[in-house]
């Protein structure tokens, strides 16, 4: 089918329950959780990681968790700044792990890694755990005063979550309610059961463990700031559209000017159409690829560079009258 034959330019993508194609982003992203918790499990044998971790009984997976020292010296340890990072790779159980990597790696940032493109969403990961393991690591032993332990996702799925609902808070979801509405809730519920830890006993001797509020909130902060500054940047619909537009009838005028040649014979007209054709570069069959993606799975599906290539050609197309 014939460029100038297709409906690229719809503006909304069609009803269709396509599972998210995760980046590289997101697919490191999952090997990292699904890949620590299956090595922690085969060398300890448990499960349910935080309460070991908190216990002592493995001294190199207490190293791992956060603790208060992690920045400053307390009486019982010096800064273990690795512990910022390393934190978020310890899950508390098996339904943390699937919860994570099914529900928010891959449904929710999927969605967010598209339009902010690989490197901003690294950033965006990489600062929530960093800002919101440093909040907890200051201010959990001013909430927990027979200490704490912090280990788990909570400021990586905080950041998912936030980011998702500024970027693509305006759409419906298959329920018809907003994607915001959707996030908030998940954010509500996350942050009753981060209480619900602070306020029960624990069910053993030693450091508490809990999903750090503070790491909440301070990943939660960077990621509406952070969403914030890079939202007025993003390719908006409107406009790229506008592009493939044009772009897209260039090809229909090339065919119009091919047809209609009834004076050069049917000869140079053959000999016209072999040479464009082998014109067709590896560019332009990219090109093509992503126009039927488009066509298939509606102008969401590109990613900001796919979408920068596709503005890069359009605009070299009307400048040099290619």
């Amino acid at each position: 089918m014939a460029y100038y034959d297709r409906d690229y330019y719809r503006e909304q993508p069609p009803r269709s329950m396509n599972w998210p194609k995760l980046g590289a982003v997101g697919k490191v992203l999952l090997a990292l959780v699904a890949g620590a918790f299956v090595a922690l499990f085969v060398v300890t044998q448990e499960s349910n990681l935080g309460p070991l971790a908190a216990s002592g009984q493995v001294p190199w997976l207490s190293e791992l968790a956060l603790t208060p020292h992690a920045l400053l010296p307390l009486e019982d340890g010096w800064p273990a700044p690795w512990q910022l990072l390393t934190a978020v790779l310890i899950p508390l159980g098996i339904l943390d792990v699937a919860l994570v990597c099914i529900c928010f790696v891959w449904l929710f940032g999927a969605t967010i890694e598209a339009p902010l493109g690989s490197r901003r969403y690294a950033t965006l990961l990489i600062a929530a755990a960093l800002i919101g393991n440093a909040a907890s690591a200051c201010l959990d032993p001013l909430l927990v005063r027979s200490g704490v332990i912090s280990v788990g996702f909570a400021p990586l799925t905080t950041a998912i979550i936030l980011a998702n609902a500024r970027i693509n808070g305006e759409r419906r979801s298959f329920l018809g309610l907003k994607i915001s509405t959707i996030m908030y809730v998940f954010v509500a519920i996350g942050a009753l059961l981060a209480i619900n830890g602070y306020m029960r006993e624990s069910p053993f001797p030693g450091p508490r463990v809990v999903s750090s509020i503070p790491a909440m909130v301070g990943a939660g902060v960077w990621s509406v700031l952070y969403t914030r500054r890079v939202r007025d940047t993003l390719v908006k619909p409107d406009e790229t559209n506008q592009e493939f537009l044009e772009y897209a009838r260039q090809f229909k005028v090339e065919k119009e000017r091919t047809e209609s040649s009834p004076n050069k014979g049917e000869g140079q007209t053959t000999r016209h159409l072999k040479k464009l054709e082998s014109r067709k570069t590896q560019e332009e069959q990219n090109v093509d690829k992503l126009l039927d993606r488009i066509a298939k799975e509606g102008i969401s599906s590109l990613t900001r560079s796919e979408r920068a290539f596709l503005e890069r050609v359009s605009r070299e197309k009307r400048e040099g009258g290619k």
